[in-house]
């Protein structure tokens, strides 16, 4: 780039203020590496007693982060305002648009707008990196642009959010329900006072679509995402399929096919011997599958202030080096336009818990349900009830491979049986990760 790097950071909130001791901390090594000097001239807040936390006497400060674009000659911003429009978007839009290379970690805006900003970075020459946008200091990113690059990949699997691996993990040791474990996971800053994106399956959508999108050479395609989050599971649940020889993780799956490419993020059973069952709290874990290379497995902390900036410093070094590769591997009118496989048309093996009547007979209905759909039981669970004021039992049972569409249809048929008083608990089930 050139002999001085001159870096602007907007958002000071846990990535931003960890960013900014990175390169106060690190700064001889980061420089040695990045064979250049670096120099932090400006950071941006609303909030600004953030800047009073921080070492900031070199340092100009903004409360408006377009203000500081405008009123500094940066090389590099780095944003970590967060969100999938607004401010960040904006922010980003402008610093591109008059050659300033962007260093992010918003999965959002790459999500939705990744191709619009892809296009701004190319007329300008300039680049938008975002390795901390996934899995914060793992560096699966730059693994799947330059690593692993001559491989052709088939599958991505991956636990991406650590806020619900913890949820998970918590409910199976403490035996606990969800929203206990919820707002002890709060408390202790592991989930956010509002946990929607994460519990929901959003946040694992918006990274599957980014590494899809990197590792299949296709445009982002974060509507065409299934995505289901873990608010339905219960601690039931997890001693069943713990029963069963299985854990429940919250996964997201993108899958290459003949015809497409599958993406889903659901709960899902796990074989226990599975690399996926032994990663637990707030750890990520990314399986990708290459022709020449197989497998490979990445694992690491997804999220917090020192993984994520040691991420972002990644980039900024790469950008420094002159570093010249597209945010999403190719350039854009190499990526293809590839279809998204519909949920209905998935293949897979199923879990299912149904409540009903303690009473003969209930289970023959619902066997005779699946003998119509010819879908086949790998296991089943009936307890016997504990106690006479006993009035419902649990049934769980899993399924051998069946499309989606024709036991969805099954499960439905069983909705209108009158012996099943709740609606069932229906999971995805992965045999072989």
């Amino acid at each position: 780039m050139t002999n001085l790097v001159k870096i602007i950071v907007a958002g000071l909130g846990t990535v931003g203020s960890g960013v900014v001791q990175m390169l106060e901390k690190q700064r001889g090594i980061i420089e040695k590496k990045a064979n250049c000097k670096i120099e932090l001239v400006a950071v941006a807040d609303i909030d600004a007693s953030k800047r009073r936390k921080l070492s900031l006497k070199k340092t100009s400060y903004f409360s408006d982060a377009m203000k500081m674009l405008s009123d500094t000659h940066a090389n590099i911003l780095v944003e970590l305002i967060g969100g999938s429009s607004g401010v960040a978007l904006k922010l980003c839009k402008a610093a591109l648009g008059k050659g300033c290379h962007v260093v992010t970690a918003n999965k959002a805006m790459l999500a939705h707008h990744g191709l619009e900003l892809a296009k701004i970075a190319e007329k300008s020459n300039c680049q938008i990196s975002c390795e901390a946008s996934v899995g914060g200091g793992i560096p699966i990113i730059k693994a799947l642009r330059e690593g692993l690059v001559g491989n052709q990949f088939s599958k991505i699997t991956g636990i991406f959010n650590g806020t619900c691996n913890y949820i998970l993990t918590r409910m199976e040791k403490t035996k606990e329900g969800f929203m206990s474990v919820l707002k002890e996971a709060q408390k202790l800053g592991y989930a956010e006072a509002n946990p929607a994106f994460d519990i929901e399956g959003v946040d694992t959508g918006h990274k599957l679509a980014i590494l899809s999108s990197i590792a299949f050479g296709k445009k982002i395609d974060f509507q065409g995402i299934h995505i289901e989050g873990i608010k339905k599971i219960e601690f039931a649940d997890i001693s069943f399929a713990n029963e069963l020889g299985y854990k429940i993780k919250l996964l997201g799956i993108a899958k290459k096919t003949s015809k497409n490419i599958e993406q889903r993020v659901h709960p899902t059973l796990v074989p226990k011997n599975s690399i996926l069952s032994s990663v637990d709290g707030v750890y990520n874990v990314i399986l990708v599958k290459g022709n020449f290379v197989g497998n490979s497995i990445f694992i690491g902390q997804g999220a917090g202030s020192h993984p994520t900036a040691s991420a972002i410093i990644s980039d900024i070094i790469d950008l420094a080096r002159g570093s010249k590769l597209p945010c999403f591997g190719r350039k854009l009118k190499e990526l293809e336009r590839t279809s998204t496989a519909k949920i209905e048309n998935h293949v897979g093996a199923y879990y299912v818990r149904l409540m009903v009547k303690d009473k003969p007979g209930v289970f023959a209905k619902i066997t005779n349900i699946l003998k119509k759909k010819k879908i086949s039981l790998k296991s089943v669970i009936q307890h016997d009830s504990r106690g006479e004021n006993i009035k419902e039992i649990p049934i769980i049972f899993t399924t051998y491979d069946v499309k989606e569409k024709t036991f969805m249809d099954a499960v439905n048929a069983m909705k209108k049986i009158s012996d099943i008083i709740k609606d069932p608990v229906v999971l995805r089930v992965e045999q072989n990760i």
